[in-house]
């Protein structure tokens, strides 16, 4: 039978994707026959959709992201003891037979189109006329197929699990990494001091737009923000796992993300790769902030508020990630007098 975290997923999903789409008829609605400034009685009657639109796809994110949390949680935690031969997620996504990681790509890219929809929505909100109105039921429109199909391979990843066939996962991390030498990789030799050098320039460009309001106001600051979180997460992932794993692992070349989210290596993957999420979408926000300030002048005093709270935001889940993701081997490089290799 179906493990009950299994069952809340689908329930979650299901819940959020008949909402969604409930929104969805008000969305199209008004993209349809939005006429700003009318005192008509259809445009009143399409200012109360719009609203009901925005509560119930603000519900629908909230119900998805739940999910989205639970399904990372059962594939990490609670699957691997299902599945015969699985020691962590790595087996889970292997007896899942290419839909799992399909569900996680489109949930990622799902979050993040919600995500700039919130933003509109919460921009939008600021002002009676709602200039943002019609862009944020455009955008919540797109949302909706990418929120069903994630959903659909989501259920037929966890509903169509093979708990019968073994599986090894340990060999799809070892056959990675096999042969391959921590000092005669090239790639390791300059990929973790770019990282640590990008995270300081970051921190020091998240900083500066918080604490100089002009440069929240100009496009060259947010921009120059989205480039370098577009360069330094996903350097930041690989570095985590092929040199920081190490040392919340306690052994060389398991190179396995996984593993970070099992609670016997402290379930650190979760306020970690949190981090990276948030450095990305906060970044993204920035730029979409900045964007929305300087083609509508009434909206500017909101859109520059929300940049100089994502530089904050960023600026922090930067130092998170490094008190969290290095910390242990700082610990390490202490105690021994040497580097872990």
């Amino acid at each position: 039978m179906p493990h009950p975290l299994v069952l809340a997923v689908v329930v979650l999903d299901s819940l959020s994707v008949l909402l969604i789409l409930a929104a969805g008829l008000d969305a199209l609605g008004v993209v349809l026959s939005w006429s700003p400034g009318a005192a008509t009685r259809q445009q009143i009657r399409l200012e109360r959709r719009a609203e009901s639109a925005a509560l119930r796809a603000g519900s629908a994110t909230f119900l998805f992201l739940a999910s989205s949390l639970a399904f990372v949680l059962a594939v990490a935690s609670v699957l691997p003891g299902i599945v015969p031969g699985a020691m962590c997620g790595t087996g889970v996504l292997q007896a899942m037979h290419g839909a799992g990681p399909q569900a996680f790509v489109l949930r990622m890219v799902s979050l993040a189109v919600l995500g700039a929809w919130h933003l509109l929505d919460r921009l939008d909100r600021t002002r009676p006329e709602a200039p943002l109105a019609l862009s944020s039921a455009r955008l919540l429109l797109l949302a909706i197929p990418l929120m069903v199909v994630a959903a659909w391979h989501t259920g037929k990843a966890l509903l169509g699990l093979d708990g019968q066939a073994p599986v090894d996962c340990c060999s799809v991390t070892y056959d990675g990494v096999r042969g391959a030498g921590a000092v005669d990789d090239p790639v390791g030799l300059w990929l973790l001091p770019a990282v640590l050098i990008g995270a300081a320039v970051l921190v020091a460009v998240a900083g500066a737009i918080r604490m100089l309001p002009r440069l929240a106001r100009g496009p060259a600051a947010t921009l120059l923000l989205a480039i370098l979180a577009a360069g330094w997460t996903p350097a930041a992932a690989v570095v985590l796992v092929r040199d920081l794993s190490a040392y919340h692992y306690g052994v060389l070349a398991h190179h396995c993300p996984w593993c970070l989210f099992a609670g016997r290596h402290g379930a650190v993957g979760y306020p970690l790769f949190g981090a990276l999420a948030v450095v990305a979408l906060d970044a993204g926000a920035a730029v979409v902030a900045s964007t929305v300030g300087r083609r509508i002048p009434q909206l500017n005093g909101p859109a520059f508020a929300r940049v100089r709270v994502a530089a904050l935001r960023i600026a922090l889940a930067v130092m998170v990630f490094l008190f969290i993701g290095a910390g242990p081997a700082l610990l390490w490089r202490i105690r021994n007098g040497v580097w872990m290799g």
